[in-house]
């Protein structure tokens, strides 16, 4: 998949009072480009030193966007010289300024700084790149889109060795003067909501560079001829960045049975009190769209978190189109899709996207009905498809349980409950559950 950057103009106080917050609800982090006059000097527009350390700790990264935020094409040599000094001594980003620069400023830049960001366009950079070119940037204004956006990086989806950089100022919750460099607060949330749901990895420039560094440096990965659209560079890749939050060990058991009485007595009699009224069943969503719209819409509020509006706007029409060549044929081991739902009678109300990855098998999405949870249908079926995978292939399987969305307090003790243990990664070829 491709990557995202978020980043931030001019180190603007909102971008810790609203972005910080909001992104720190997803634990995402992000990339601030700083202008070096405003250090301590108790502007309240701007960020202090106290802010800065506490995003620093938070893992955000910082560009340098000179002292002064002028066109360096109006400078001479020295006067660029003085300008380009960075006085935080926080990152080996540079950000152009207006994006105005020319040949005899990009090699001065160059000497000092490894990364230089500035072009103002809609396109993709290549990671190979990323020491070599001026970065594009999408420039995010008050008339941008979620749709704007989404038209722009959605053809790119499966291109592992490419990424966007979304550029903001200024983050309100209202813009009451309709500036025309501030977005609102509701605007970020439902981009990053949208990118999580869609498993956009977002990430920082210092992410990106050991991307480029351990790019095929992953865990056991099988190269095969076969023509499944997943990558385990893709999938490790993304569960790294989110930080996997829990995961079974399938040789912690031998069999499924052992697995089953492993779990907690009232999980297993909630199992056995609710099985009986429901199926599970590999099935195509668009033979079942309808209901996997209403599954989608059927509440406002996931694990804590409003929805985005975009759930409302895929109509059922949207998942026949999108899922209509869908299969749950194997044709390869090592990589594959496949869908399992939850029935009552024959209406879909719950589902479990899993795909297959070397020794990985991976929960990419888990939605249930709002009106049927009571009956543990998530359970359930959680139950029935690690049954499947201990029945149809080696117990020396990983189930990852991705950690897109930051879990709740419930949403993880459901996670411990159903056999979910806490999943550390080590580096991108050890990895241990503990």
């Amino acid at each position: 998949m491709v990557y995202i950057i978020l980043d931030f103009d001019d180190g603007y106080l909102n971008n810790y009072n609203f972005a910080y917050n909001i992104c720190k609800k997803y634990n995402i982090k992000f990339n601030i480009n700083l202008i070096g006059k405003f250090k301590d000097n108790n502007n309240d527009r701007f960020l202090n030193s106290n802010q800065m350390a506490e995003l620093k700790n938070y893992g955000c990264t910082f560009g340098f966007h000179t002292y002064n935020h002028i066109n360096m094409t109006e400078l001479n040599n020295n006067e660029i010289e003085k300008e380009i000094i960075n006085n935080y001594e926080y990152s080996q980003i540079f950000c152009f300024p207006y994006s105005k620069y020319n040949d005899n400023i990009i090699n001065i830049v160059r000497n000092k700084y490894k990364i230089l960001v500035g072009n103002p366009s809609n396109m993709y950079n290549n990671i190979s790149d990323i020491y070599n070119n001026i970065l594009n940037r999408i420039t995010i204004k008050n008339t941008t889109t979620l749709t704007d956006i989404i038209k722009i990086i959605n053809p790119y989806y499966n291109n592992n060795d490419k990424f966007f950089i979304l550029n903001f100022h200024q983050i309100l919750p209202i813009n009451i003067n309709n500036l025309e460099y501030v977005q609102t607060t509701n605007f970020l949330e439902d981009l990053i909501i949208w990118l999580m749901s869609n498993q956009y990895p977002i990430i920082t420039y210092n992410l990106l560079e050991n991307i480029k560094l351990n790019q095929f440096n992953l865990i056991n990965h099988k190269k095969c001829n076969c023509t499944s659209l997943l990558c385990c560079e893709n999938e490790i890749k993304f569960s790294i960045i989110y930080k996997v939050l829990s995961a079974i060990d399938t040789k912690k058991n031998t069999n499924f049975e052992q697995f089953f009485n492993s779990l907690s007595k009232s999980i297993r009699q909630d199992y056995k009190r609710f099985n009986k009224y429901y199926n599970v069943k590999m099935f195509k969503i668009a033979d079942y769209a309808d209901d996997f719209y209403q599954i989608h819409i059927s509440t406002d509020i996931r694990h804590g978190i409003k929805i985005p509006s975009y759930y409302y706007n895929y109509k059922p029409d949207y998942y026949k189109n999108k899922y209509r060549d869908q299969n749950n044929n194997i044709s390869c081991t090592n990589h594959f899709i496949l869908y399992f739902g939850i029935f009552k009678e024959d209406k879909l109300v719950g589902f479990i996207e899993l795909r297959k990855c070397c020794e990985t098998f991976n929960y990419a999405n888990i939605l249930g009905h709002k009106d049927y949870l009571k009956d543990s249908i998530m359970t359930i079926l959680n139950i029935h498809v690690i049954k499947y995978i201990y029945e149809n292939f080696y117990t020396n399987n990983i189930i990852i349980y991705y950690g897109i969305v930051y879990p709740n307090s419930s949403l993880q003790n459901w996670k411990n409950r159903n056999g979910f243990n806490k999943y550390i990664y080590y580096n991108y070829d050890r990895f241990s559950i503990s």
